[in-house]
């Protein structure tokens, strides 16, 4: 699919849910460099399933998009995921709920000691 067919799709479904909802577009099935396409498209919030993928995307593309997590998040993975995403949109158990609670609240303290120095 093109750009623009893409593009064209996406403006329609966008229309179609109104201003109020968030389209995020699940990224599972495509490459890091199939999402140029995504890009070219004007895709603006994507959601990733995969703890790797998402650190593989994010490097390359990490500020073309808001990125979710749309997998079930593993209490081991909640680390390499936090600083990337916007929201975690479920978890595997409640020791990866703990887990994630543990280190938002290490990742807001530490990003307010650099914002502050």
């Amino acid at each position: 699919m093109s750009p623009d067919e893409i593009a064209e799709r996406y403006a329609a479904l966008r229309d179609e849910v109104g201003d109020g909802v968030t389209v995020v577009v699940a990224t599972k099935y495509l490459s890091v460099g199939e999402l140029q396409v995504l890009v070219d498209a004007g895709v603006d919030v994507v959601g990733e399933n995969r703890a790797q993928d998402l650190e593989q995307k994010v490097a390359l593309y990490g500020d073309a998009f808001t990125w979710d997590f749309i997998g079930q998040l593993q209490s081991r993975k909640v680390r390499r995921i936090v600083p990337h995403v916007r929201l975690i949109h479920s978890v595997a158990s409640e020791s990866s709920l703990r887990e994630l609670a543990r280190d938002v609240q290490d990742f807001i303290t530490h990003a307010r000691t650099q914002k502050y120095k």
